[in-house]
């Protein structure tokens, strides 16, 4: 076999592995989405806040409570990313 049948046979064997996903993808795929969702449900909660108590200015309202809430259950883990 030279070099070029040893090629072209690799290339044919790659063609099944090419477009299939290891399961760990997936895995990652759902834990970025869930924290992108988290984030976004913050971000959210945050404007609301902002908005209830006039940019901050005021001490304390509903929104910005659960805002605090809501940071307090983020994982540590999460933090550092």
């Amino acid at each position: 076999m030279n070099k070029e049948t040893e090629y072209e046979a690799l290339r044919e064997k790659a063609k099944g592995f090419r477009y299939k996903k290891p399961a760990s993808m997936d895995i990652l795929r759902e834990k970025n989405a869930g924290i992108l969702k988290m984030v976004k449900v913050i971000d959210e909660q945050y404007e609301k806040a902002e908005e209830s108590t006039q940019h901050f200015e005021l001490n304390y309202s509903k929104d910005l409570r659960d805002l605090d809430r809501m940071l307090a259950e983020v994982p540590q883990e999460y933090w550092i990313q």
